[in-house]
């Protein structure tokens, strides 16, 4: 999808106007780190670059966000993410660590799911925390008319490796899919990341009073 004079669009050559994930996710990522630090919290990046085009690349470049997230003592990590998919699939999506070999849908699991899931106060704190970001992006997908969850319902728990490897409560955040011509138009938009940020915000704000 083509954003001729999007100030975060690639500007020249061959894929001018074309907005990359790489690029969309850090713009959120930045305005969360100014607005969390307006706040008095601290807020670290952990971006790791360049990342080898292999799956071993992949994974040392991912073992390595966990690593900096770890030594840092933070209190929560945060994976944001846009997706990706099918010209149909719609909304954003949370995942939390587990230690599950498949992907599970919360609002589904039986206590039989649950035993296979780290079962300490971790797995539950990130719970937590990924329903503070859903009832928060949802009441932003209601007031901005957005991108709304993902059908049929948006959280999940995985063993992908960022949030598998964190020591403390972690979640991924799929904001919404790019290959959504009606989300990537609102993600192309400044003002809608801004605002989405400030929600995101909020959340954090709330887990932490809990």
């Amino acid at each position: 999808m083509y954003y001729p004079g999007n100030p975060i669009a690639i500007r020249k050559g061959k894929y001018r106007g074309v907005i990359r994930k790489a690029d969309l996710t850090y713009d959120i990522s930045k305005k969360l780190q100014v607005k969390i630090e307006k706040l008095g919290g601290r807020c670290i990046q952990t971006r790791v670059e360049p990342c080898k085009p292999t799956w071993h690349g992949r994974y040392i470049n991912l073992l390595r966000r966990a690593e900096i997230a770890n030594k840092s003592g933070a209190n929560i990590l945060l994976d944001i993410h846009a997706n990706s998919g099918l010209r149909y699939h719609r909304g954003y999506q949370i995942f939390i660590p587990c230690r599950s070999k498949r992907r599970w849908k919360v609002k589904f699991m039986k206590l039989k799911h649950l035993n296979l899931c780290n079962k300490n106060l971790v797995f539950y704190k990130s719970l937590t925390l990924a329903k503070s970001i859903d009832r928060y992006l949802y009441r932003f997908y209601l007031k901005a008319k957005g991108i709304p969850p993902s059908f049929p319902q948006p959280i999940y728990v995985s063993k992908f490796k960022v949030i598998k490897y964190a020591r403390m409560p972690a979640a991924i955040i799929e904001y919404g899919y790019m290959t959504s011509r009606h989300e990537m138009d609102l993600l192309a938009d400044e003002d809608y990341r801004d605002r989405m940020a400030d929600y995101i915000v909020v959340t954090i704000i709330e887990y932490f009073k809990k």
